[in-house]
């Protein structure tokens, strides 16, 4: 495939997929309302990175799998699904810092 039309599919499958957990964020109220230590001035969905992960995580399966030199790695992008999966679970419901930090420590581990 082209990589042009793959970059392009990538980048379209994102930005649905962002536009898509917006509205699913207003609906079940996953949304960070700006305070004082806020980079940003307007209400904003929480957990949007998953969507990221995931569409990262469909096209190495689509695009790479097939190379032979991938199929080595297919551990990483699992645990970086994982540790994906604990920081979307973080912006829905706060973990403290110290269980995150050894969550993330034993899945990089």
């Amino acid at each position: 495939m082209n990589d042009f039309i793959a970059a392009f599919a990538v980048f379209f499958a994102t930005f649905a997929g962002v536009a898509g957990y917006r509205q699913v964020a207003e609906r079940i109220g996953a949304i960070d309302i700006p305070n004082e230590r806020s980079s940003h001035r307007r209400p904003v969905p929480r957990g949007g990175g998953i969507v990221i992960a995931a569409v990262c995580l469909i096209f190495f399966w689509i695009f790479a799998w097939n190379f032979t030199h991938f199929r080595h790695f297919w551990h990483i992008w699992n645990f970086g699904l994982v540790i994906s999966a604990i920081g979307f679970y973080d912006d829905l419901r706060p973990l403290g810092i110290g269980l995150r930090l050894v969550m993330q420590f034993l899945v990089s581990a």
